[in-house]
């Protein structure tokens, strides 16, 4: 790498681009996270997972699998809150350099967008719950299944009296959403809830971001174009077919397996005629 495509990756667009990049791939992973759990849960709603926790054995089983697949659920769910506090830390809070007034705008938006989504209970004891998945090895779920009208329902809920005594660490919030509950507390509902509104939320973070510095991105965009063109006006610019990663032009086209076996096949008739 030279002085000056280092000097370019080095700019505000060109670090914030590749900081971006590695939250959507932080979001990528929590979505998929999201799916595997979530359809995992669906598979027992719908009966098709009935047989498998017929007696204690198999509901051991679903239950220690779920535990697992919730948890990475979570994990991925702090990644997420992690990622952006630490763009945000980096970018707009700890670089006096980037105090500006749309800057400070953003910063507005974002604390009350923040704001507005981590008072809210249910979202608070998600955040706990993964706490509470560090020293727990199983989740307190209970499974149930209802006949009426001549159709089955099956439901997932957690352990309320469990949850509140086997763990002590809980936030007035999360205490206050496991409370608001007889008996079970709801899980799905607050999962599919906050899907949501974590998916709004990436998506005002990059929108507002790509606005706000409109100008540091394409500020990158036109020195790598200066530097382009000063290499090929210098002669240092590779030509196209190394930077496409093909062969050069004029080289024999390697041959394929089945000209190959063709061959072997002729030659092995031309043997046989003599």
């Amino acid at each position: 790498m030279t002085q000056r495509e280092a000097a370019i990756r080095d700019m505000l667009g060109s670090r914030l681009k590749a900081d971006m990049n590695e939250l959507e791939i932080t979001i990528s992973d929590y979505s998929s996270d999201f799916k595997i759990v979530f359809d995992h849960f669906c598979r027992y709603l719908l009966g098709r997972d009935n047989l498998s926790v017929i007696n204690s054995d198999g509901t051991r089983q679903w239950k220690r699998k779920s535990s697992g697949l919730l948890r990475n659920f979570l994990v991925s769910r702090m990644a997420v809150r992690d990622h952006t506090y630490v763009l945000v830390k980096r970018y707009w809070e700890a670089d006096p350099e980037l105090a500006r007034d749309e800057d400070s705008e953003f910063m507005d938006q974002y604390r009350t967008k923040v704001k507005t989504i981590l008072v809210k209970p249910q979202f608070a004891f998600l955040q706990d719950l993964r706490n509470y998945g560090v020293h727990k090895s199983l989740y307190p779920f209970t499974l149930h299944t209802q006949f009426a009208g001549g159709y089955m329902k099956n439901d997932i809920k957690l352990d309320r009296d469990k949850l509140l005594s086997t763990y002590s660490s809980w936030s007035a919030p999360a205490k206050q959403y496991i409370e608001s509950h007889d008996g079970e507390v709801d899980l799905l509902t607050p999962m599919e809830e906050w899907s949501k509104a974590c998916r709004e939320f990436y998506e005002w973070f990059h929108g507002a971001i790509t606005i706000h510095h409109m100008e540091d991105f394409q500020a990158v965009e036109r020195a790598w174009e200066e530097y382009q063109e000063w290499r090929r006006e210098t002669g240092t610019m590779p030509p196209d077919w190394v930077i496409n990663g093909g062969e050069p032009p004029g080289a024999p086209k390697p041959r394929s397996h089945k000209s190959r076996d063709a061959r072997k096949k002729r030659k092995r008739k031309q043997r046989k005629r003599r």
